[in-house]
């Protein structure tokens, strides 16, 4: 009953109209900003405390923000104008626009491993769009929620944002309530829970989801160096709890000794012999994640070049970076999201067995990686595997890039948002078509085309006309009036059907 009337005090609030205008959005994302730069430091301390998080990556998290604000503030009115579209002749003079509506009241569910970002940029956009928000941030990063909390009631009313606290029966009391739109981000096995409860209520959403996402390392490449370390870079920032981090690479069979020593090698670079003590490296979210990853890695039965289990350290909840060369193929660490800081690195003859792999392991996974030099092998890796994103000789950095949409397919998610597409994801495309309200063609014409009773003449051109009659762009419409004026002048001269 709590989250029902709160629920209902939002949604009074947009239904009095209190969200939609442009000025209520530009304040709202504007005392965002500031509360942002005010409690900027507080917030990479929160991220420090729950995650281990290095100053750098911490801060960049939060910069995302700023930037994701930015870009609204900056391209808001824009998008917020109507689409101006061509009407056809059969019901001009009219004028035809189509609008971005926001949904209503949307609740956001945020995981634990980037609390900030994954809280806060589909807020960003909701707000952008006109819908007010209740968050649901992760109940096992208490410090970053805390920090979410203070700073969304200090900046924005509470005609604006909500925040609810809690864990599994708090979620699961939330998701009783009918919403507009859920936005949710977190494992596949939750998402289908919150599908489910979404579809009661055949309510909208966006479910950002995981999955493996694979690497393919051909024979032919750049660099193989280079490659090592975006690879590196990409798997073990956040300790690999990323939810487009590599998951597991695929290595042409003539490539993957080298590929494997590069990466040992930068991973050594990166984080030092003792990773333990790297300021760059983080740490596991909780305890029972540790003993998960541990026990993936104990059961691989493959070959662990660098880290391993026995090297952790539970009270520290901390977990080396590891890379483990040919695990068993029916091992849980290449059939589960790994979500941890091991990478398995196998040996393929080629793409076409990559493919294959890729298609057995996970056929829809959230990001593909492809590291080649040919483009007929990138192509043909881009034609065969589905995936929501894919980047070509990198990994990670495409999440930061606000001009490409970023989101799953199939097991992996649905929706995109970010830049513009999270405004056009927080609202739906209602089309609007103004007529005169004393013209129509059948005044135009000496027979009677629209309206019954009908003769040959409506028999014979209203079917065709639906199908034949052309578009009429709207700067047309002025003198397609006056034309229209004039036929009928015309044609009332000569039939005098108009008394």
């Amino acid at each position: 009953e709590q989250f029902e009337a709160l629920r209902q005090e939002l949604r009074d609030g947009f239904d009095n109209g209190n969200t939609r205008s442009e000025t209520w959005r530009r304040e709202a994302l504007r005392s965002l900003r500031r509360g942002m730069d005010k409690h900027f430091k507080a917030g990479v301390q929160a991220l420090k405390t729950d995650l281990g998080r290095s100053t750098t990556e911490a801060a960049g998290e939060l910069e995302t923000i700023k930037g994701e604000i930015d870009t609204q503030l900056a391209h808001l009115s824009r998008w917020m104008k109507p689409e101006v579209r061509s009407t056809h002749l059969l019901f001009t003079p009219g004028h035809t626009e189509v609008r971005r509506e926001p949904f209503g009241v949307v609740l956001v569910i945020a995981p634990f491993n980037y609390p900030v970002n994954l809280s806060l940029v589909p807020l960003v956009g909701a707000i952008a769009a006109g819908n007010p928000v209740v968050l649901k941030p992760s109940e096992l990063t208490p410090n970053v929620s805390s920090w979410l909390e203070m700073l969304l009631t200090s900046s924005m009313g509470s005609d604006a944002v909500r925040v609810v606290q809690g864990a599994i029966p708090e979620t699961t009391a939330l998701l009783r309530l009918c919403w507009d739109f859920i936005f949710f981000t977190g494992s596949g096995r939750v998402g289908k829970i919150v599908s489910r409860a979404a579809a009661e209520h055949c309510t909208p959403n966006v479910m950002e989801l995981g999955g493996k996402a694979p690497v393919y390392v051909d024979s032919n490449i750049s660099s193989m160096r280079e490659a090592a370390k975006r690879v590196v870079m990409g798997k073990f920032i956040n300790a690999g709890q990323t939810c487009m981090a590599p998951d597991y690479v695929l290595c042409h069979h003539t490539s993957k000794d080298r590929f494997v020593a590069e990466v040992k090698r930068t991973v050594e670079e990166f984080f030092t012999l003792n990773p333990r003590e790297s300021a760059d490296f983080g740490r596991i979210c909780t305890k029972a994640h540790m003993a998960r990853i541990a026990k993936l890695v104990n059961e691989s039965g493959g070959q662990v070049i660098c880290g391993g289990a026995e090297k952790a350290d539970e009270a520290q909840r901390y977990f080396p970076p590891t890379v483990i060369a040919d695990p068993k193929a029916d091992c849980a660490l290449l059939n589960e999201e790994i979500f941890g800081p091991v990478l398995p690195i196998l040996s393929v003859e080629s793409a076409e067995e990559a493919i294959k792999t890729i298609r057995g392991v996970d056929p829809q996974p959230l990001c593909l990686y492809v590291f080649s030099s040919r483009s007929a092998t990138v192509e043909r890796m881009l034609s065969s595997i589905q995936s929501g994103d894919a980047l070509i000789n990198d990994t990670f950095i495409h999440a930061t890039n606000p001009t490409i949409p970023f989101g799953g397919v199939g097991t992996s998610g649905h929706g995109t948002y970010k830049g513009r597409l999270s405004y056009e994801t927080f609202t739906y495309a209602r089309g609007v078509l103004w007529r005169n309200g004393m013209f129509d063609i059948d005044q135009t014409l000496p027979f009677n085309v629209r309206y019954p009773p009908s003769g040959r003449m409506r028999e014979l051109l209203l079917p065709s006309a639906l199908r034949l009659f052309p578009m009429v762009p709207p700067l047309k419409y002025t003198l397609l009036g006056v034309l229209a004026i004039g036929i009928l002048i015309g044609v009332n001269a000569e039939y005098e059907f108009l008394q």
